[in-house]
């Protein structure tokens, strides 16, 4: 069995809700749980997706596990490592794409200064070599090597989102955290860039966490998907399992959604809760059609079944909800 790539083991992410001036957590302070004990691993070469509503903590996810945000508890390790030993070295193989391009490029940088940085940063051979990587690097994204004298806001969106694949694969990294990267375009250039991501994922041999609400983008892209629901992951399995046959209520309520204008499960009642006191037992069982009294008293276990499928519901760890 091949390791992991990207592990992932007890993750967690708290946030205070009034830090002092300084920055310190306050005694008895509340705390927002944007991701509560997450555990996953991605193996090399793998593309996982990780959907869910707006504010289930999956760019915050995403973040944590690039180090760009410490888990307040848990571990990241990389390649069998640990990164916090080497942050320089580990951002050399993981980089990130952001989702809105109009905000993640300085738009005082001309194209060409913006795609040096990184190089220079890694000290990525002399000038001379540097001019020629950057015009290596946008013939590889689809823009013409003339375009580094331009600057951002001279760019459409989809130009712009291109710069910014080109700036994470700048240094060969292996592995990308995408966040989000189609959301902030037309949809007539999503799919342009979906089918750039996949092709650059085979050329280059690359290993993608891909964050999206887009359900069937990321069937079509990703080998497996997780579900997050208020900062845990709920389900966990190959993507066309995991499509065709859901096994978790939120899952299958996300699935039925696919056709509306927002991720708003029809089936799931209310709001999500507050992820500063989420609900006892289970987070779902205040929205789920199915939840019994077991729901509200005790979280379900993870259990994983011959598909390969995991997923934490008492409807499938022997609890009847």
């Amino acid at each position: 069995m091949t390791a992991p790539l990207l592990r992932l083991d007890g993750v967690s992410k708290h946030y205070a809700t009034r830090p002092s001036l300084l920055g310190r957590v306050l005694p008895n302070q509340p705390m927002v749980r944007a991701v509560q004990d997450v555990s996953l691993s991605i193996a090399p070469g793998e593309i996982l997706g990780l959907v869910g509503e707006s504010g289930s903590g999956k760019s915050t996810l995403g973040r944590v596990a690039l180090l760009l945000e410490p888990p307040t508890s848990g571990t990241v390790a990389f390649d069998g490592a640990n990164p916090a030993s080497d942050l320089h070295a580990f951002r050399r193989r993981a980089q990130m794409v952001f989702q809105d391009p109009a905000s993640s490029l300085n738009r005082s940088l001309t194209i060409e200064r913006i795609l040096d940085s990184p190089l220079s940063v890694h000290r990525f051979g002399n000038r001379a070599e540097r001019r020629v990587r950057i015009a290596e690097l946008l013939e590889l994204v689809g823009l013409r090597p003339e375009m580094a004298r331009r600057y951002p806001h001279e760019l459409s969106g989809g130009q712009r989102q291109r710069v910014g694949i080109a700036r994470a694969l700048a240094i060969e990294p292996a592995f990308i955290v995408l966040d989000e990267p189609t959301s902030a375009l037309d949809v007539s250039i999503q799919a342009q860039v979906a089918n750039l991501l996949v092709e650059l994922q085979q050329r280059l041999s690359l290993t993608y966490l891909f964050i999206s609400h887009d359900l069937r983008l990321v069937r079509w892209l990703c080998d497996r998907i997780a579900v997050m629901y208020l900062g845990r992951i709920v389900e966990i399995g190959p993507a066309e399992t995991l499509w065709n046959a859901p096994l978790h209520p939120y899952t299958r309520a996300l699935l039925n959604a696919v056709t509306a204008e927002d991720l708003r499960p029809p089936e799931a009642a209310g709001d999500v809760p507050s992820p500063i006191r989420p609900p006892p037992g289970c987070a779902f069982h205040p929205r789920c059609p199915m939840a019994g009294p077991r729901c509200a008293q005790h979280a379900p276990r993870a259990t994983t079944t011959t598909d390969g499928v995991t997923t934490a519901c008492h409807l499938h760890d022997g609890g009847v909800a």
